[in-house]
């Protein structure tokens, strides 16, 4: 996924400059095209609002 395998979920989306639940709303929309990823946290469903 990352050249930095250390790198993880949140220092992933630190560096992309993107706010976790950004994240995990796009790897929801990913699984649910069918492809087969783990979502490291729950989705608010508010996260937009704040």
């Amino acid at each position: 996924m990352v050249q930095n395998e250390d790198l993880d979920y949140f220092g992933l989306c630190s560096s992309l400059n993107a706010t976790p639940e950004l994240m995990s709303f796009k790897l929801y929309s990913l699984t649910k095209r069918g492809q087969a990823y783990h979502m490291p946290m729950e989705i608010q469903s508010n996260f937009l609002a704040k």
